[in-house]
């Protein structure tokens, strides 16, 4: 247990409206037969496109890494063999709490490792695998029975139940729901996790990046931080401490497993690789895939609605279901062009054009943004961030299309796509093949004009990219 003010359990989280603020950029519009380009960027929030914020998101990055890399030479976990194989004898249990409260495995190992060095026993204290200090504390108050909040009922506790490792799990997993001020999911920002631990924890240090229980060992700014503080016993003595902290932190565990961990076809942890820094010049070595939902395309011409509504439903899958359906589509799609993607459609709302037709006022943000090409995707992909992406015709049909870029295959130096099609969506995995076409680098770039060719090219990326 670290000295951290405050209490580690229970407590009622809290939610924030945030909203996903996007750039829309247009490249390279064709003017008559001279093939003059010129790119206009604006500012939009999903609010004009569905009516709405998105609940319990703010611009803090999307679901993949957006932390730079820890460093390697410092961390525990990397180094001591002994540790994968407690993981890996856990991993069933992790897997199966995480998934019954909407959280990612490697944050409920990486907080076993934090509180109990990954032993399933139970320590001396009683407070079980994962510390319940709060509940131990109450337990012997209230004659070894308690009434906690889960999963928004009621739940009768005992002693039994902070000691049984599998039932200990699901609490873990409930209580870094309740103690997280934004409400955790699958793929959760890295800021969100950071705060998650750190409420489990008791909030002190100011912030979750001082706190030593979240960060140590993380990067050369947080090796070896000190745990200072008073620590109350169970007979309510105190003493102080002030030590160098010689475990990783919660968040730099999580990190290593969820980013950089290898895993065999069983799933079991069998090492990990060399951290790609998110934008930095080694993003073009690594891969990545991010879990983008599907969403199939209703009706010819709706490639823009089911394109927007993935990359909202990667954010927020707790969207309501009211989105998706052909009354929805007056939703995502406005009166005079064919999609909120194409370049018609942002050209007629570039700043101080007339033709808003009553749209929110957050259409009128536009500013100038350079040219940019396949490494401003790679950088947004490596950091977590999907990319809706508006194709001329014949870059994946005959017809231009709206499609989602959802990773990068280093070996094939191609993209991975969210393709939707009438009445489906080559989604399940993600494919560098759509329409049998392989969306290489080269391809891509072609069809924003870096080669000299004809054609215009449009998509919405997160603005912190340009």
């Amino acid at each position: 247990m670290d000295p951290e003010a405050n209490s580690k359990q229970g407590g009622k989280k809290s939610s924030k409206l945030g909203w996903i603020i996007l750039i829309l950029f247009l490249l390279n519009m064709v003017l008559g037969s001279s093939a003059s380009a010129f790119t206009v960027s604006r500012l939009l929030s999903f609010r004009s496109v569905f009516g709405e914020s998105v609940a319990g998101y703010s611009d803090q990055g999307g679901t993949g890494m957006q932390s730079a890399c820890p460093d390697s030479q410092i961390q525990v976990l990397l180094k001591n063999r002994n540790l994968w194989d407690r993981i890996n004898a856990n991993m069933a249990t992790y897997k199966s709490a995480a998934q019954s409260n909407h959280i990612p495995w490697e944050m409920l190992a990486a907080l076993h490792y934090r509180e109990h060095g990954l032993s399933t026993s139970n320590p001396r204290n009683g407070e079980g695998p994962y510390q319940m200090t709060d509940y131990g504390n109450a337990l012997r108050k209230n004659s070894g029975a308690l009434s906690v909040s889960y999963q928004g009922r009621n739940r009768i506790i005992g002693w039994s139940d902070i000691q049984d490792f599998t039932i200990a799990s699901d609490l873990a997993a409930n209580i870094l729901q309740l103690k997280s001020k934004n409400k955790l999911s699958a793929s959760p920002s890295d800021a969100v996790v950071k705060d998650a631990f750190w409420g489990y924890n008791g909030r002190a240090y100011g912030a979750a990046d001082n706190s030593p229980y979240v960060m140590n060992h993380f990067d050369s700014q947080h090796n070896d931080m000190r745990i200072k503080g008073w620590i109350t016993n169970e007979d309510g003595s105190r003493f102080y401490v002030n030590n160098r902290d010689t475990a990783d932190g919660a968040f730099t565990v999580y990190y290593l497993l969820r980013y950089q961990g290898e895993y065999d076809g069983s799933g079991r942890l069998t090492g990990f690789k060399v951290c790609q820094e998110p934008g930095g010049a080694n993003v073009a070595a690594g891969n990545s895939l991010l879990s983008v939902p599907a969403v199939v395309e209703l009706t010819s011409g709706d490639c823009g609605q089911a394109s927007i509504l993935m990359a909202a439903l990667y954010y927020n899958p707790q969207l309501s279901s009211r989105y998706v359906g052909k009354d929805a589509s007056g939703r995502y799609q406005t009166k005079d062009d064919i999609s909120v993607v194409t370049p018609e459609f942002l050209n007629n709302h570039t700043k101080g054009s007339s033709r808003y037709n009553g749209e929110s006022p957050q259409w009128r943000r536009a500013n100038p943004a350079p040219s940019v090409g396949v490494e401003i995707i790679k950088k947004s992909l490596a950091s977590g961030d999907p990319v809706v992406f508006f194709g001329k015709p014949g870059l994946i049909y005959d017809s231009q299309h709206i499609f989602v870029i959802t990773g990068y295959d280093s070996a094939n130096r191609a993209f991975y796509v969210n393709n939707p099609y009438v009445g489906g969506c080559q989604c399940a995995p993600s494919t560098t093949k759509p329409n049998g076409k392989l969306l290489t680098e080269d391809r891509i770039q072609h069809y924003f004009g870096g080669h000299g060719g004809p054609y215009g090219s449009s998509m919405i990326i997160r603005a912190k990219y340009l």
